[in-house]
C-alpha cells in the first residue's frame, strides 16, 4: 500500500469523483483518505466471469485459506500465497490474478513512462474485496456500472465454508444484495478496490 491513513497529503476528495485509478466510494480523514472501485469489472483473461479455483484446492480437508470477513487485502495476499501454478496444481484464481496483477504486474512496468500499459491504471495496490467490503460498497450504492446480467455476482476473497468436498468462495448479487456460496470452479465477476 502507499497510503499512510491520516497522513495524506491530498485535498479532500469526494464519494462519486474519478481519482487514482477509479471511483471514490468512501471518505474519511476529511476526504483525504478513501476506499476506491475500479469503474469496471476487471476482466484477468478477457471473459467477464472468472473461477474461484481451478478445481485442484480439495486437500487438506477441501476448506480454503482466507477466511477473513474484513481484511481483503490480507486475503488476496494469502489465496496468491496459497497457490500453487505449476503442473496445474491448486490455483485460487480470482486472488490469484488479483495480486499478481497489481503487484508483480506493476513491477515490471514501473517504473517505466509506459508502465499504464499493464491496465492497473498505474496503481499497484489493488485487492480483492473481503466479504464487508463488498457488502458495504453494495449498501453504499456507489459501484459504478454493476452488472446485473447472470445475477450481476462479484466475488469476495473470503472464503466460505465449503461444499463438500469443494473450495468455495462468497459472490454477492449486484442485482439482488443476497449472498451465495460457489463452489470449486463456479465463476462469478471481479471489481477491486483500492485505498488513497
Amino acid at each position: 500500500m502507499f497510503t499512510i491513513t491520516g497522513k495524506s497529503r491530498f485535498p479532500g476528495f469526494q464519494v462519486g469523483q474519478y481519482q487514482f485509478g477509479g471511483f471514490v466510494y468512501k471518505t474519511w480523514n476529511g476526504g483525504k483518505n478513501g476506499r476506491v472501485v475500479m469503474a469496471q469489472d476487471w476482466r484477468p483473461f478477457g471473459s467477464s466471469l472468472t473461477q474461484w479455483q481451478n478445481g485442484f484446492c480439495e486437500s487438506a480437508g477441501g476448506t480454503s485459506p482466507t477466511p477473513s470477513t474484513t481484511d481483503g487485502l490480507g486475503n488476496t495476499k494469502t489465496l496468491f500465497d496459497s497457490s500453487d501454478v505449476s503442473a496445474g496444481q491448486c490455483t485460487f484464481i480470482a486472488g490469484y490474478n488479483a495480486w499478481n496483477y497489481t503487484r508483480v504486474d506493476f513491477s515490471r512496468w514501473f517504473p517505466r513512462p509506459n508502465f499504464n500499459e499493464s491496465g492497473n491504471f498505474g496503481y499497484g495496490d489493488w485487492w480483492l474485496p473481503a466479504y464487508d467490503e463488498l457488502q458495504e460498497l453494495y449498501d453504499l450504492g456507489n459501484m459504478p456500472s454493476p452488472t446485473s446480467g447472470d445475477g450481476g455476482y462479484y466475488w469476495s476473497s473470503t472464503s466460505a465454508t465449503p461444499i463438500p468436498p469443494k473450495n468455495a468462495g462468497f459472490a454477492l448479487s449486484f442485482s439482488t444484495g443476497t449472498w451465495t456460496k460457489f463452489a470449486n470452479t463456479d465463476s462469478a465477476r471481479i471489481r477491486l478496490i483500492r485505498e488513497f
